[in-house]
């Protein structure tokens, strides 16, 4: 991974520097014009020298700056075409063995988790069931006896208490109600 991460550095800095040579190559550009009018104007008595010395200085100043871009413009290219192509596939070779592995790895688990929740539909019915006969007999009891023990029977008949609703059970929990089925 370190000789892509360099890579990419490589070619950031070259973009950088591009960059930073086109505007030098711009303000040059800018810098002629100005020294022309400035010239001409010297030429009939309008412009002190020392204004056209000042322009013709940071003009120089200018250039050897866009000749040490060019130089490391030249430089990146050199070190980036140096640079093996395989490089890139290497790292794309590995990319893809560890993306087939995580692949594989995601369908075994989805097969596990799929039968370990298949495996509590049965457990589950019986459970609604019992409930469903619990409640029946808690309203026969409370007809026969006139005592209302809905209330007991809703604790008793809690599939969740908050005593089990540990981190691990909220987990999947909320992870089963974010589930979505797909094509």
């Amino acid at each position: 991974m370190t000789t892509e991460v360099s890579v990419l550095a490589l070619k950031s800095q070259k973009a950088q520097v591009e960059i930073g040579l086109l505007y030098a190559q711009h303000r040059r550009a800018e810098l002629l014009k100005q020294l022309q009018r400035l010239e001409d104007g010297h030429r009939r008595g309008q412009v002190p020298a020392p204004q056209v010395r000042q322009v013709r200085q940071e003009l120089e100043a200018l250039s050897a700056e866009i000749d040490a871009q060019t130089r490391a413009l030249q430089a990146l290219t050199q070190q980036l075409q140096a640079t093996p192509a395989t490089t890139v596939e290497t790292a794309l070779s590995t990319a893809l063995r560890q993306h087939a592995t995580v692949t594989a790895e995601i369908a075994a688990l989805r097969q596990t988790i799929l039968a370990t929740l298949t495996s509590l539909a049965e457990p589950l019915r019986r459970y609604q069931t019992l409930v469903a006969e619990k409640t029946q007999l808690v309203q026969e009891i409370q007809h026969l006896t006139g005592r209302d023990q809905r209330y007991a029977h809703y604790i008793e008949s809690a599939l969740l208490r908050q005593t089990d609703y540990t981190a691990d059970l909220a987990f999947v929990l909320e992870t089963l109600k974010k589930t979505r089925v797909v094509a």
